[in-house]
């Protein structure tokens, strides 16, 4: 038998769990407690899947919202810098300014690199978060 609140394995017969002090029994009718399994979330799959594309790391951690934001956002900045690349291939036979668009891609590059590296440790971080709650409370955080 297993505490409905924390999760601690008890004994038969036990009244109160002696982690979080729960009453599990007594009331009850002598009937077992039932107890739902719900699994830790890896924080490691979380980085991975943040790693192959920004969001879904969040997305597995639970914050939906989150994950469909970072999402959105990543990608509308590579259609941006793919629209700015199309302008740049255009205006090099026409003006020849290489340079102003060289740095306006720079520029959405670095963005681009900078959310996907805080995109991974942000899903690491949200996993552990969710494991965190999960494991105080015995129900998932969100």
């Amino acid at each position: 038998m297993y505490c409905s609140r924390c999760g601690n394995q008890l004994d038969e017969g036990q009244a109160f769990c002696e982690k979080c002090g729960n009453q599990v029994g007594g009331s009850g009718g002598g009937q077992p407690q039932r107890v739902i399994y719900v699994p830790e979330k890896s924080a490691g799959i979380a980085a991975v899947l943040s790693f192959i594309w920004a969001g879904a790391g969040q997305l597995y951690a639970g914050k939906i919202a989150r994950g469909l934001m970072i999402l959105l956002i990543y990608s509308l900045i590579w259609v941006i810098q793919m629209f700015v690349l199309f302008v740049w291939a255009s205006s090099i036979s026409t003006t020849g300014d290489v340079y102003g668009i060289l740095v306006m891609l720079m520029i959405f590059f670095v963005f681009v690199i900078v959310l996907w590296v805080w995109n991974i440790f942000d899903a690491y971080k949200q996993a552990n978060e969710y494991n965190r709650r999960l494991r105080e409370t015995g129900n998932p955080p969100w």
